[in-house]
């Protein structure tokens, strides 16, 4: 029959694929699992020669011409401490959830990009003198927690304090609150050397998120904002195309075996340049020959 032509089937739908959130999660569970079985397997030796030295954050690293590292610290995290990934792990889900919510998928990709590039670069400012190394989604974390808190200032919500009590806070005060804590563990933990956390980069996250706030805010995009490359090119004046000759065009309806192979001629040319491609004569063929068909 002539409608039983693939192009005239309904196309199933396609399933629904996951989204950017659930890929971060997952991404650092790979990554964390990929650590592990180097580490373990292959000694802490190579473990550091090619994880640490390559994909981790320091100051050696960037003066090697190793920049990448300023976004792939996010994606590891310490082995020897299961609560690090952990901890990130559920606050990446939580935030982002809601960031979803408001501002869609894309934005936690972009704020997690940026806010671990701004955390990197100002954990890189505060060490450019020793040979710390900095790992983690923390900075990137903070950059979705400012996001959030500063879209949604004054909407209560309620945080599970060891993740038993509840408390219900205003984002604003969550906000302020992070930046004091990050500011004061700065200032006399990780300038003086006492903690091994990175205060700088939940900073630098905090401002990365603080930024593209900014930016959507008065209505752009990171792509509308991003430096455009120009190239100049020349483009040569083709020559003209030849004429084609008409052709006339026939179709003897009396035989049924060639008006098959016509209108089999004529659903090959939809399905491989689609429906406007065909000629005014053939879209009259295909009328004729489906009324003649049927009987």
């Amino acid at each position: 029959m002539l409608y039983d032509r693939p192009y005239m089937k309904a196309t199933p739908p396609k399933s629904q694929n996951l989204g950017v959130l659930p890929w971060l999660l997952i991404s650092l569970i790979v990554v964390f699992m990929m650590q592990n079985l180097v580490r373990i397997f292959l000694g802490t030796g190579i473990y550091n020669a090619a994880v640490i030295d390559f994909f981790v954050l320091s100051s050696d690293a960037v003066r090697a011409g190793k920049v990448w590292t300023l976004l792939t610290y996010a994606f590891l995290h310490d082995t020897g401490n299961i609560l690090h990934i952990l901890g990130n792990m559920l606050g990446l889900f939580f935030v982002g959830r809601m960031v979803v919510r408001i501002f869609g998928e894309r934005a936690v990709l972009e704020v997690f990009l940026v806010s671990t590039l701004t955390g990197g670069l100002l954990a890189l400012l505060v060490h450019i003198n020793d040979s710390s190394v900095i790992l983690g989604a923390s900075g990137a974390l903070m950059g979705l927690l400012a996001l959030f808190c500063l879209a949604r200032p004054d909407e209560e919500v309620t945080l599970l304090l060891y993740f038993i009590f509840p408390i219900t806070l205003k984002p604003k005060w969550i906000l302020w609150g992070s930046i004091g804590i990050s500011t004061l563990g700065l200032l006399f933990q990780e300038i003086p050397g006492s903690n091994p956390v990175a205060h700088s980069a939940h900073l630098g996250g905090i401002l990365g998120g603080y930024l593209y706030f900014m930016l959507i805010s008065k209505g752009k995009t990171l792509r509308s904002v991003a430096p455009k490359v120009r190239f100049k090119t020349t483009t040569a004046t083709p020559p003209p195309n030849p004429k084609k000759p008409k052709v006339s065009y026939s179709v003897n309806f009396s035989n049924k075996e060639k008006l098959k192979g016509e209108v089999d001629r004529i659903l090959d040319k939809i399905n491989s340049k689609g429906f406007g491609a065909l000629t005014q004569q053939e879209r009259e063929t295909l009328d004729k020959a489906r009324d003649i068909l049927k009987k």
